[in-house]
């Protein structure tokens, strides 16, 4: 691997920041204690930031002549989950954990700040970008809405994320669709309610509304294209209150993930079509409510392209993994990637628990090999030469 000597430096130091943003985790929208955190390493380093809102922060840093610039962006946010973990660093946050690295992301984020600033090979402007809310809350939308792309304009942007299935010093890269656009619905059946003993004097909804999930998973199988990916999972069902009393009421929930928006528009279609169907054949009053979330993370294909020569010259080409499967999870960094032409990779975290599991961890040894891409990536896209 062709790791900076100066990431290799400054190591144990941002280790030590990463740690401390691991046990002090915070909401999507709520990073208040992190946004100062990231504030005061960065006037310590005299790097000038603005505040798009109260904890969305872009930090600039310009060399030479050049008026080109790019953005890097890391996320703030921790998840609503309890850590199993035992080790000295874990969350001090009851019930809150950074169970998909973004304390990772951020440290390493710094750290680029750090060495783009002392030792960065570039002409140019590069924004880098701390982003609250991944984590459901649409933080990248927000500061789309907010004026980032107006008060930092650039020409392309890039994102990296570990990747528990990927060895550490290894990274995965496709050009086109890497991660899923999200849907989710909410389904209510309205019977009549009364006693268990005597279903034939009630509406029963949880009969139609169990018939009616059974049928919803032939949607994908029956419906959709077979050579298009698509997942569509009933997530929370509730109904009933004491079991001698048939409800009046179920509610169904889930989520859709796809990559084309046709693909949505007809799984929304069919969903629809069902709900109405199996209202009128259980002769209960139906609804539904289907809303549009994260679009689907899209690369550039010329960005990638340069993402690929970059991360090769770190971890050398034969540690590169091309012929990656997009993923089906979610992220809303395509909405910057909607917006400016952009990259989004996976890094390897090596031999770790999966992302969003109470034991996961970020894996340290990969903070080297993400500030050695940042300073690259400055080197490549900017070049003085």
């Amino acid at each position: 691997m062709n790791i900076h000597p100066y990431a290799n430096k400054i190591f144990e130091q941002v280790k030590q920041w990463r740690h401390y943003i691991h046990k002090n985790p915070e909401l999507s929208l709520q990073e208040y204690e992190t946004a100062k955190f990231v504030k005061s390493k960065l006037d310590e380093m005299e790097i000038p930031y603005i505040e798009i809102s109260e904890t969305a922060i872009v930090a600039t840093i310009k060399k030479g002549n050049g008026n080109r610039a790019i953005g890097m962006r890391c996320e703030l946010d921790a998840l609503p989950m309890t850590e199993k973990n035992n080790f000295a660093h874990k969350s001090q946050n009851s019930g809150v954990m950074h169970a998909c690295g973004h304390d990772g992301h951020t440290a390493m984020l710094l750290g680029a700040c750090k060495a783009l600033k002392e030792v960065g090979e570039f002409d140019g402007i590069i924004h880098l970008i701390f982003q609250p809310g991944e984590e459901g809350a649409g933080g990248a939308e927000i500061m789309i809405k907010e004026g980032l792309l107006e008060k930092c304009p650039m020409e392309e942007i890039y994102a990296v994320h570990n990747w528990p299935d990927i060895k550490i010093g290894q990274a995965g890269i496709i050009s086109g669709p890497i991660m899923a656009a999200t849907d989710t619905f909410e389904i209510t059946l309205i019977g009549r309610s009364g006693h268990a003993a005597m279903p034939n004097k009630n509406i029963d909804p949880v009969v139609a509304g169990s018939h009616l999930i059974t049928a919803l998973q032939t949607i994908v199988s029956r419906n959709v294209d077979p050579v298009d990916k698509a997942v569509l999972s009933t997530t929370i069902v509730n109904s009933g209150s004491a079991t001698n009393v048939i409800s009046d009421k179920i509610t169904i929930s889930g989520t859709v993930r796809t990559f084309l928006a046709d693909t949505s528009d007809l799984i929304e279609k069919r969903i629809g079509e069902m709900v109405t169907g199996f209202g009128i054949a259980f002769k209960v009053d139906s609804k539904y409510d289907y809303k549009r979330c994260y679009p689907a993370t899209i690369n550039d294909k010329i960005v990638t392209e340069n993402a690929d020569a970059v991360i090769s010259n770190v971890l050398g080409n034969k540690n590169i993994i091309r012929d990656l499967s997009p993923c089906m999870g979610s992220e809303d960094f395509s909405y910057m990637l909607k917006k400016v032409s952009g990259n989004y990779l996976f890094l390897g975290n090596g031999d770790s628990k999966s992302l969003h599991n109470t034991e996961f961890d970020f894996n340290d040894e990969l903070i080297p090999i993400g500030i050695s891409y940042w300073l690259e990536l400055a080197k490549q896209r900017l070049s003085n030469s």
